[in-house]
């Protein structure tokens, strides 16, 4: 149920209040549980997310640190003249294989930490949204409360007056 079925519903519980339809504070708590139950959702989303491209960048600066050095050392090798072509072939096509695996897997973190900030902007969205809809319902609630009360005031008034109108001392 949207916001608009909701205003819908409300306005028709108040124009038809002998009818079967959902009392306005249920129909209010439900809002708010589907609200609770769609920010846990995307909070796990958006935490899965973070997590998966910070693992992603941790494990190319990990196979970096461990990659790099070495490929220093065969870089002076291949300088000193220690390697053979063949030999210098196939090594600096492994680690160019490597490096394009590291630089794809960057790619992709990078791509999946985007939409974590994405979605970490809709998610304060949403419990924004969500935090204006119950306040709204409590300012309802209240409002219900207080049009209760003043019916009970005027009603304690008008048995008050009609007490005293008769000559006897009111009793509530």
């Amino acid at each position: 149920m949207d916001e608009h079925e909701l205003g819908e519903a409300l306005l028709r519980a108040g124009a038809a209040e002998d009818r079967d339809l959902p009392d306005a504070r249920d129909l209010s708590s439900a809002v708010l549980a589907r609200d609770r139950r769609r920010l846990r959702a995307l909070g796990g989303l958006i935490l899965a997310l973070w997590l998966a491209g910070a693992a992603g960048i941790g494990f190319v600066l990990y196979n970096l640190a461990i990659y790099v050095p070495e490929y220093m050392r065969l870089l002076m090798k291949i300088e000193e003249g220690g390697v053979s072509m063949e030999q210098r072939q196939r090594i600096q096509e492994n680690n160019l294989g490597g490096f394009q695996i590291g630089l794809s897997i960057t790619v992709g973190s990078v791509a999946i930490l985007a939409l974590a900030a994405l979605g970490t902007f809709l998610l304060v969205l949403a419990s924004r949204r969500a935090t204006l809809r119950q306040v709204n319902a409590s300012l309802a609630l209240i409002s219900e409360q207080l049009r209760e009360l003043s019916c009970d005031r005027a009603g304690a008034r008008h048995a008050a007056s009609t007490a005293t109108a008769e000559g006897r001392p009111f009793e509530p």
